[in-house]
C-alpha cells in the first residue's frame, strides 16, 4: 500500500541467452532524438515487453513511489525500463531504480 513495484528477473530460457549475445550496439531513440547506444539484444527484449510495462504502470497509483528492480539480465532491462517509463508514464516523477 505505500509503494509499486516492477521487478525484473535475470535470464532463464534460450531467447534470452541468445539476446545476451547479441552484444552489437544500436540507437536507443526516445521522442525522435538518438539518446546514445544500448546492447541491441537487451533493447530486443525490452521493446517485446514495453507495452506490458507501460499498461501495468498506468494502473498503479501516480502518487506512490515506484521502485524498478532486477537481477543480472533483469538489471538491464529495469535500467531501459526507467528511461522508457521517464518519458512515457505518469508516474515518471516517482521512478526509483535498484
Amino acid at each position: 500500500p505505500d509503494h509499486n513495484i516492477i521487478a525484473f528477473r535475470g535470464t532463464s530460457n534460450p531467447k534470452e541467452w541468445i539476446a545476451n549475445f547479441q552484444a552489437t550496439q544500436s540507437d536507443y531513440i526516445q521522442s525522435g532524438i538518438n539518446r546514445g547506444k544500448v546492447h541491441t539484444g537487451l533493447l530486443r527484449l525490452y521493446n517485446q515487453l514495453a507495452g506490458q510495462v507501460r499498461s501495468t504502470v498506468d494502473r498503479m497509483n501516480p502518487a506512490l513511489p515506484c521502485f524498478v528492480v532486477g537481477h543480472s539480465l533483469g538489471g538491464a532491462l529495469a535500467t531501459l525500463a526507467m528511461a522508457d517509463l521517464a518519458q512515457n508514464s505518469r508516474v515518471s516523477k516517482q521512478l526509483r531504480l535498484y
